[in-house]
């Protein structure tokens, strides 16, 4: 199961199944999200879902896995991004062409989460 969420979406609501689950960085091979955090909350219970960030970022054709987390149970979740404006993504993780290169419009930038069959 794949979700996309946009970066200034509030509350999105999402159905999760239980497991483990990343949450990828999508529009670019390099990205700086120093600041930025996602918020996770079980609808019926108003539980907390801690999201923690990946020591080794696992980089696709433009997107970086960049957070993890997982669900207990299945249900009815809420997802929010924060701190947002501060990332930039580029298209390329060489650095002599990002140096020539503007980042990514935040517009463009999307939050994708997907389930992880085997984590382990």
């Amino acid at each position: 199961m794949t979700t996309i969420v946009k970066l200034d979406d509030n509350k999105t609501p999402v159905h999760f199944a239980a497991g483990r689950y990343d949450i990828y960085i999508t529009g670019g091979q390099s990205v700086e999200a120093d600041s930025l955090w996602v918020k996770i909350v079980h609808t019926a219970s108003n539980e907390v879902i801690p999201v923690a960030e990946h020591g080794l970022k696992q980089r696709e054709f433009r997107a970086v896995c960049y957070f993890y987390f997982d669900i207990p149970q299945s249900g009815e979740y809420e997802v929010s991004v924060h701190n947002y404006k501060n990332v930039v993504v580029r298209r390329s993780m060489l650095r002599i062409f990002r140096l020539f290169q503007s980042g990514v419009k935040l517009e463009d930038v999307r939050i994708r989460i997907e389930r992880v069959e085997n984590h382990y």
